[in-house]
């Protein structure tokens, strides 16, 4: 070990944690060798400069975390199998939710969230020493809260967030350079800083329009929801999506039909059903689609007490990632959102981007027609 060496004061760490860091880095940069002996605890404090209590701290988390192994009597050496240790990565996912219940989240969140982190431990799953840890914080602004948190997110390798949430976080990271992606991101609200993955919309409702006049479709019936707030974000991401449509269905009749917001009222909502849409089965357009595809289950409902057979007298089809409708018979027909695919093409950029110093770039994930029988 270099006798000159010494640690940087850094007030947002303890000195046994600087002292950590330090050991880790030789380790992982082959400053420090498996077997070498590493100087003695009062060796230490003098080299640093510090107090032999915080040596000792620092020491005692190297040997918990499998770096170093101590041998009474004759002092600490670096492990054998360190360097699998030092290779490993440890990636953080963010969340608001203290989990990803659907017993605590809002159903549409939860949806998003559940199919995220299933991609993101698939990708995990398949690779190798890579850890996803799913950690708990609250979104503040509060400089106290954020310096905590930023010394946590210190600790991880990577960081992943979904969405919006967390832009005075997502400031922190940048600041500290820490390996970052966000998960679909919502653009709707702001233009994110850090590089994102996110579903290719405009390919998406290209090929959905495509996948439509391969169908012969003359008509198509949108159930968009009225919002009492055209400014806020789910309006905006309602005429975003309306926008796309108009845009690249040019030969298709598109019949609108607006329903208030109902969120967990489906009485309410076949009773709009039944105001706004046609009473007769011949009447319908050609394809029905809920721009809100939490209103599907109350829609299949709807369509069994008029007595239509879904798929011949009413056709229904979706943009959705299909979770929360994967138990309805028969199958929707829907254009995926590849949230699954998008959590892992997430782990794999952060991984590429720690193991070989890759800058990280914008990823767009493509969606494909999962195709049931509501169609």
């Amino acid at each position: 070990m270099n006798e000159n060496c010494t640690i940087t004061l850094d007030p947002t760490l303890t000195l046994p944690e600087q002292v950590f860091e330090k050991i880790v880095f030789d380790i992982k940069n082959s400053k420090l060798l498996p077997g070498e002996k590493l100087p003695s605890d009062r060796a230490l404090a003098k080299q640093y400069g510090i107090g032999r209590g915080s040596i000792i701290v620092a020491l005692k988390r190297l040997e918990e975390e499998c770096y170093v192994e101590r041998i009474p009597a004759r002092g600490s050496f670096v492990r054998h199998d360190a360097e699998i240790t030092s290779t490993e990565i440890n990636i953080a996912f963010i969340s608001s939710e203290y989990s990803i219940s659907i017993a605590t989240m809002d159903p549409e969140n939860w949806g998003i969230n559940f199919e995220i982190f299933r991609g993101v431990n698939f990708a995990a799953c398949k690779s190798t020493n890579v850890h996803i840890t799913f950690r708990y914080m609250l979104e503040s602004t509060d400089e106290m809260i954020l310096r905590r948190q930023r010394e946590l997110l210190k600790t991880f390798d990577g960081v992943i967030f979904v969405g919006h949430e967390f832009a005075d976080l997502k400031n922190v990271v940048i600041r500290e350079n820490i390996p970052a992606v966000i998960v679909a991101p919502d653009n709707t609200l702001h233009q994110e800083l850090l590089p994102y993955v996110e579903n290719d919309k405009e390919d998406a409702f290209k090929g959905f329009a495509e996948f439509l006049k391969r169908k012969k479709v003359n008509s198509i019936g949108l159930i968009s929801e009225i919002f009492p707030d055209s400014n806020c974000s789910s309006a905006v991401y309602r005429d975003r999506k309306l926008k796309r449509l108009y845009k690249y269905i040019k030969d298709i009749e598109i019949i609108e039909f607006e329903i208030p917001v109902f969120v967990d009222d489906e009485d309410e909502l076949i009773k709009a059903f039944e105001k706004t849409l046609p009473s007769k089965a011949e009447s319908l357009p050609d394809v029905i689609y809920p721009l809100n595809a939490l209103t599907i289950p109350t829609l299949y409902e709807f369509a069994h007490i008029k007595n239509w057979q879904i798929g011949k007298d009413i056709k229904i089809i979706s943009f959705a990632s299909g979770l929360s409708f994967n138990q309805l018979r028969p199958k929707m027909t829907f254009l995926q959102v590849p949230n699954c695919k998008m959590g892992e093409q997430a782990v794999e950029i952060l991984i590429d981007a720690i193991r070989n110093k890759k800058h990280i770039t914008n990823k767009l994930v493509q969606s494909a027609i999962v195709e049931g029988k509501s169609f």
